[in-house]
């Protein structure tokens, strides 16, 4: 089963699945919470079922390449993402509705870029920082900041 929906209906629709016994393929981000997220890997172990997040950045040969890059230039001690929503009309109308499911502006291609930027450094993050601004009622503006030190070993990743 390939799951490319909207990301509210990700956790539930890889389970009820992965309980009729398919195996899941769901499109980035597996869940809109990190609760719906084990949830849906218990289920994947519990029904002995193969689970695929496709995270496409981690296997596109570019941005392989980028990764590459930025780590022969050097230890990235900031890191910085914007994350904005542009859109006009009935797509407009479409991202509102997406934003207030999630409620979590990190959408589409966001959760990809995050990703990348954890990458880089090749070890832990030392500190991260996610603010926040309202643009309008429905909109808010999402910036993440992450900084490494290459002497650290421990790998961690951000919640938000």
């Amino acid at each position: 089963m390939s799951i490319n929906t909207h990301t509210a209906t990700h956790a539930s629709y890889a389970i009820a699945a992965m309980e009729a016994g398919a195996h899941v393929f769901v499109e980035m981000p597996l869940a809109a919470t990190v609760t719906d997220a084990q949830r849906v890997v218990e289920t994947a172990q519990l029904t002995k079922r193969k689970l695929v997040v496709g995270y496409i950045l981690r296997h596109h040969l570019n941005w392989m390449d980028f990764i590459v890059q930025a780590r022969e230039l050097g230890p990235p001690f900031v890191m910085r993402i914007n994350q904005n929503q542009r859109s006009t009309g009935k797509a407009w109308e479409i991202h509102k509705r997406i934003l207030q499911d999630v409620k979590n502006p990190v959408i589409d291609c966001g959760v990809h870029y995050i990703d990348v930027m954890l990458q880089i450094p090749d070890n832990a993050i030392r500190q991260d920082r996610a603010l926040t601004k309202n643009m309008t009622d429905a909109v808010r503006s999402l910036t993440i900041v992450l900084a490494a030190d290459r002497s650290m070993r421990e790998n961690r990743a951000i919640d938000l």
